[in-house]
C-alpha cells in the first residue's frame, strides 16, 4: 500500500482517495468492452435512469 500525505496549512479539510486496479486494461477476453459500456451507462443513462442519474447516485454516497 502507498500512502501520500499533502498538508495544506490553513485548511480544515481532509480527503481520502482509494485507487483500485480496474478498467479495460484489466479485462480478459470474456469481459472485453464492459468498462466502456459501464462508462456510457453512468454518463448517458439507461432505460430507467436519465443521463447523469447514476453519476449523481454514486456521488451521493461519496464516490
Amino acid at each position: 500500500m502507498t500512502v501520500i500525505v499533502k498538508e495544506m496549512p490553513g485548511t480544515r479539510v481532509a480527503t481520502v482517495q482509494i485507487w483500485v486496479k480496474a478498467g479495460s486494461v484489466y479485462e480478459n477476453a470474456e469481459e472485453a468492452g464492459i468498462t466502456h459500456f459501464i462508462e456510457h451507462m453512468i454518463f448517458k443513462g439507461t432505460e430507467t435512469r436519465g443521463p447523469g442519474e447514476l453519476a449523481g447516485a454514486i456521488e451521493g454516497v461519496g464516490g
